[in-house]
């Protein structure tokens, strides 16, 4: 996961969308509350209209977990859920957010749909799902105040929240150490985004794993040729500049998993310091 900035989004959005929002905003607004589920449903096509400006702004990656699947008909997933709550049944959902661009995220079939996984019994899938740290400060109407809510789940679009995010060398993704343990807020937080966007589902973390194989073997070719370089050795210039322009590669926002291929890098650094080239630059 790594921070989508909301301009991106809303300098984007297709000519008439506000307007095609609002009617159907104000469509939901007037219905009934037993139908509104409904009603709400009816005009999918707003949030389905949003969709390539979303995927856009995150270099065609989920937003939750850097997967880029071409075959995948990705869905826009609303971050307060539309029409039900899994951990308030008696929830309309919020519907009055239902056609709000702020409340959409890009996201793959994993982080979205809940599954299980049918080797590891391993459960996971955003869904309806919305937990807050304390429920009986949740939002049920458009008058509520949603800062009054404290999200469980890691918000792609909230610049700290990806910062509580980060992988280890077997591509797991885990709290990172500023969590400051178990107990902590941000450490359960991160660890509910883990299990309900899926974040550890195998097929990705194979993936994770594989890139941080490939990082520490470049790391390492890239220490090589700079020692030989630094010996003035002229031929290895370019080696080490093939290498070091590979690994920043795997830091570009266009490039899958790049919050893994930093964290591993962050954890290099100490064994390497010819990482700084690459972190500083």
């Amino acid at each position: 996961m790594r921070y989508i900035d909301p301009q991106l989004v809303s300098q984007n959005l297709p000519n008439g969308w506000d307007e095609q929002a609002q009617e159907a905003a104000n469509a939901v607004a007037a219905a009934q509350p037993q139908d509104r589920s409904a009603e709400v449903n009816r005009h999918g096509e707003v949030w389905k209209d949003l969709k390539d400006t979303l995927k856009r702004a995150s270099n065609d990656k989920c937003w939750y977990c850097e997967s880029i699947d071409i075959r995948s008909d990705n869905a826009v997933d609303h971050f307060r859920p539309k029409n039900a709550v899994a951990e308030c049944p008696a929830h309309e959902g919020y519907w009055w957010l239902a056609f709000d661009w702020e409340n959409y995220r890009f996201c793959c079939t994993f982080c979205n749909c809940r599954r299980v996984d049918q080797a590891t019994g391993q459960d996971g899938g955003k869904a309806d799902h919305f937990p807050l740290r304390d429920e009986n400060r949740r939002a049920h109407t458009p008058a509520d105040n949603l800062d009054d809510e404290e999200p469980m789940l890691l918000d792609p679009s909230v610049p700290a929240d990806t910062g509580f995010l980060w992988f280890d060398e077997n591509g797991q993704a885990v709290p990172h150490p500023i969590c400051n343990g178990p107990n902590s807020y941000p450490y359960k937080r991160t660890e509910a985004s883990i299990r309900f966007y899926h974040l550890n589902h195998p097929g990705v973390v194979d993936q994770r794993k594989a890139l941080c194989s490939q990082i520490r073997r470049r790391v390492q070719e890239a220490d090589h040729y700079f020692k030989k370089y630094s010996d003035n050795d002229g031929t290895a210039r370019a080696a080490f500049d093939d290498a070091i322009s590979d690994l920043k590669g795997k830091l570009a926002a266009t490039a899958p998993y790049s919050a893994t291929a930093r964290a591993m890098l962050m954890g290099l650094r100490g064994m390497h310091p010819v990482v700084e080239v690459i972190l500083n630059t």
